[in-house]
């Protein structure tokens, strides 16, 4: 194995100190957080003294310096294609960039031509693409195609799944709040147009904050589906999609609801056989994913519960970086793919307004 990479991380909020950090530093023989940086310089600051990396203010002038390898982009969605083409720009061996890529569509189009035309891979954060339990679904289901599928991403609130294992928190203040809904009605804008309200300003997040987690590995165990059947709003917070799959249907459901509790997974069925899968709490990178078969045999059920007790799709996303770095394997999430999976959500959306 080559020597370790070395991290810069911009954007040292929840995701980074709850996930990333711990990945990064069970693969120690692989990466070094080397460098930071954070839009709140304090946090940056304790973030570099907990990992002994260095923080930088200017996230360019850290994205420049030809000791940081590799780079993960795990700030507000809006900042993500810019630090990219600048990665692209200054020859990093690769970037991690948690999902969304960009904000739409077109964005995310412009952004993979210029990455395919450079010497950085790109990989978009779906850790559950890269899941053990997801991968055996895949190799059980076997190309099947579903009489009838159904992925859910129910969720509580973060804050109480945060407050358990974060140890540095940002300040959250109204401005910040308010420029995000002002961030997604720009990016919705542009498929929609100019006349929309708030409820699809609303529906754009949970479709590209929710449904980003299944639509990806929707396609990955089904291919690409024949069409969105139907599309409903059910509150300000939840989507509930129909895609067709041949004569099968297949559905996505995505809720945040207030009560601590988590429905988090996908069930695919034919006559004789389900496969299902169910992904551990948020923010629980070292918790593992469990996948069931269950076969029509004997007159009776054949069922063979499997779940790797160690590996997880962030390990596995982050070695697969490695190797990209690397050159030594081709990319299961780059942006070119992701473009696919916003297409989606924005046909979604468009089929919400009919």
């Amino acid at each position: 194995m080559a020597g370790r990479m070395r991290v810069g991380i911009i954007g040292c909020g929840v995701v980074t100190q709850v996930v990333h950090r711990p990945v990064l530093l069970s693969l120690s023989e692989m990466f070094v957080i080397y460098a930071c940086n954070d839009a709140w310089s304090e946090g940056a600051r304790q973030f570099a003294a907990s990992t002994g990396s260095k923080a930088w203010d200017d996230p360019f002038a850290m994205i420049a310096d030809e000791s940081v390898d590799v780079l993960l982009i795990a700030a507000p969605e809006v900042f993500h294609a810019e630090y990219i083409l600048a990665a692209c720009e200054a020859g990093k061996k690769a970037v991690l960039v948690e999902k969304p890529c960009t904000m739409n569509v077109r964005m995310a189009k412009e952004v993979a031509a210029v990455v395919e035309k450079s010497e950085t891979a790109v990989v978009v954060g779906y850790p559950h693409v890269y899941d053990p339990a997801v991968e055996q679904a895949e190799r059980l289901w076997a190309g099947r195609k579903p009489a009838l599928g159904e992925f859910r991403t129910i969720l509580g609130p973060n804050v109480d799944f945060i407050n358990d294992v974060a140890h540095i928190h940002r300040p959250t203040t109204a401005a910040s709040t308010t420029m995000q809904t002002l961030t997604y009605a720009l990016a919705a804008s542009e498929p929609l147009g100019t006349d929309i309200g708030l409820p699809d300003v609303l529906s754009y997040g949970v479709a590209i904050g929710l449904n980003i987690h299944d639509i990806p590995v929707m396609r990955k165990l089904l291919g690409e589906p024949d069409e969105i059947t139907f599309a409903e709003r059910f509150s300000e917070h939840g989507l509930h999609v129909g895609f067709r799959y041949g004569t099968g249907r297949v559905y996505l459901t995505s809720f945040l609801q207030s009560e601590r509790e988590i429905d988090w997974g996908f069930s695919l069925r034919t006559k004789d056989t389900s496969v299902q899968v169910r992904y551990p709490t948020t923010y629980a990178p070292t918790a593992s994913s469990e996948c069931t078969v269950s076969k029509a045999a004997n007159g009776g059920t054949e069922r063979q519960v499997w779940s790797d007790s160690y590996e997880t799709g962030f390990r596995r996303e982050w070695k697969h970086v490695y190797e990209l770095a690397q050159a030594a394997s081709g990319n299961a999430t780059s942006i070119a793919n992701s473009v696919l999976d916003l297409e989606i959500c924005e046909e979604i959306l468009k089929r919400l307004r009919r």
